[in-house]
């Protein structure tokens, strides 16, 4: 990612991830709702090696904020959420039609499946949020 990003916002690392992670697994269960733990999340960004963390409890935290935004942004909807788990979360009809949208001959959705890098998840994140 690009550094003076890192440095302006240094939480985008992580937003990137969950977004990405909450888009693809939304986008392989749709039309079906799916329940996301914050914890179980965050204890697997750990154990990928992606972030360092001396407390799950704390990434827990800061994933909820994302997943939250998302909501805020319209991105997805979910039915209800407790602490850090969340219910019933399903794309919603915007973040869909973003997903299924033709961008340099590839839809969005394809796109999201292969970003696996820093720079492809930025990239997709941008265009979702466009």
């Amino acid at each position: 990612m690009n550094d003076s990003i890192s440095k302006d916002l240094p939480n985008m690392p992580l937003f990137q991830a969950v977004v990405c992670h909450v888009m693809k697994q939304t986008q392989t269960a749709f039309p079906n709702k799916i329940d996301i733990s914050c914890s179980t999340l965050a204890h697997m960004l750990v154990n990928q090696g992606g972030f360092n963390c001396d407390s799950p409890l704390y990434l827990a935290i800061e994933i909820s904020a994302a997943i939250d935004w998302l909501e805020k942004a319209g991105l997805i909807w979910f039915g209800g959420h407790e602490l850090n788990d969340y219910f019933d979360v399903t794309l919603s009809k915007h973040a869909l039609a973003k997903l299924l949208s033709d961008i340099n001959g590839n839809n969005l959705a394809s796109q999201l499946a292969k970003a696996t890098t820093s720079e492809q998840q930025v990239a997709v994140v941008k265009q979702l949020i466009a």
